[in-house]
């Protein structure tokens, strides 16, 4: 609303015209106001005729209280859902924060264990190595303590030749080997 004119006193609703100085009237009252006195009638700077500039009021600035209260609505629907939104990311900040540190105690973790276990390939193939070492060295010698303890052993000395009479022992068989520990 633009409130009244000052020469009538009525409602500034429609037919509005503005002076060069700035002041509104209805438009045939500030005709006829510079016609009489060719001054404005609230500040008395000269005016003229064709110096009175017609106004259109638009209808739809009139409901600016009710604007202006969905406005303010609006605003505190926009402020709420932004400090939920605010909760909602300080919470996935923290949740973030908890799982990049449970990311690098994993891969702590994680290198911790692959450096055992190549620790531990790296014994397996010691002890690998250490025991072909010692089968290679310790096995001729138990073969031929065997072989020896067994032509010394008066038992085994009459089993071969009870053996060998035998029709059975026409066929190969294979031989026994004994390994003492």
């Amino acid at each position: 609303m633009l409130g009244d004119c000052t020469i009538c006193l009525d409602s500034l609703s429609d037919n509005v015209a503005s002076l060069q100085c700035g002041h509104i009237y209805h438009f045939d009252c500030a005709k006829s106001w510079i016609l009489q006195s060719g001054t404005c009638p609230v500040c008395r700077k000269k005016q003229r005729r064709r110096d009175l500039i017609k106004l259109v009021i638009d209808d739809e600035g009139t409901d600016w209280p009710q604007k202006l209260q969905e406005a303010k609505v609006d605003l505190k629907q926009v402020k709420s859902q932004l400090r939920k939104t605010k909760k909602e990311l300080s919470t996935a900040n923290e949740n973030l924060s908890e799982v990049e540190k449970r990311c690098e105690l994993l891969e702590e973790s994680n290198k911790t264990l692959a450096k055992k276990l190549k620790d531990a390939k790296f014994r397996l193939r010691q002890v690998a190595s250490d025991s072909d070492s010692v089968l290679e060295t310790v096995l001729p010698q138990i073969q031929v303590d065997s072989l020896f303890h067994s032509c010394r052993s008066p038992k085994n000395s009459r089993k071969r030749k009870t053996v060998a009479t035998s029709p059975e022992s026409q066929s190969p068989r294979p031989k026994r080997r004994h390994f003492e520990n």
